[in-house]
């Protein structure tokens, strides 16, 4: 995923129904774009469930790390510097170019940012201490989860999702029909491809 994609003309992949990944999509733009929006979705999902809680921000902070040094590596060129002892060319681009993986991580990260300086904002005004688990469990609990910064992100992923898997559903249902029609016309041919009502015509003829 630090690497640019693979020249490919292979279709997406429908992750809710691969159990495994065939050779031949490693490293390519179907791959890395379908892991990325995989990667997205989830991490949201799961950040989404604790997006009005006290402790968000000290939550989100190390995968956010992480996921800005993995932004970092993807989107620097050199500058004439030493890698690996190489003095590598200026201005060479070194990491992943694929700018729609990099945009929509990038994106995951502001909004989970957006939602940790919300709580942070939040926390200012209360009055109790870490150690009261009553007004703990009790933060912001009359704003809904579709209310925060995340939440309305997560909400907009999920009508996203749901439109790509009707995309997908549709074209699941139009190879099945294809497979059902190509069936047809097997059953329908006999001997060297003469359709068999026809040879059985010629059969009762003689």
């Amino acid at each position: 995923m630090t690497k640019p994609p693979k020249p490919s003309t292979l279709k997406s992949l429908d992750f809710t129904t691969a159990l495994r990944v065939p050779k031949a999509y490693l490293g390519t733009r179907a791959y890395q774009d379908g892991l990325g929006e995989q990667l997205v979705e989830l991490m949201a999902e799961f950040f989404g469930i604790w997006a009005k809680h006290i402790a968000f921000p000290e939550l989100m902070l190390p995968p956010v790390v992480h996921l800005k040094r993995w932004l970092k590596t993807v989107s620097s060129s050199s500058k004439s510097t030493m890698s690996n002892g190489i003095k590598t060319a200026p201005g060479k681009w070194k990491g992943n170019k694929n700018s729609r993986l990099t945009s929509s991580v990038n994106l995951l990260v502001q909004k989970l940012e957006s939602n940790a300086r919300w709580i942070e904002e939040k926390r200012r005004h209360v009055e109790f201490g870490p150690s009261n688990r009553e007004g703990v469990e009790g933060f912001l609990r009359d704003i809904s989860i579709e209310d925060t910064p995340l939440g309305a992100f997560v909400e907009g992923l999920r009508r996203k999702s749901e439109e790509r898997e009707k995309m997908l559903e549709r074209a699941r249902e139009a190879e099945r029909r294809d497979r059902a029609k190509d069936r047809e016309e097997e059953d329908g041919m006999d001997i060297d491809g003469v359709p068999g009502d026809v040879l059985e015509d010629d059969i009762n003829q003689e």
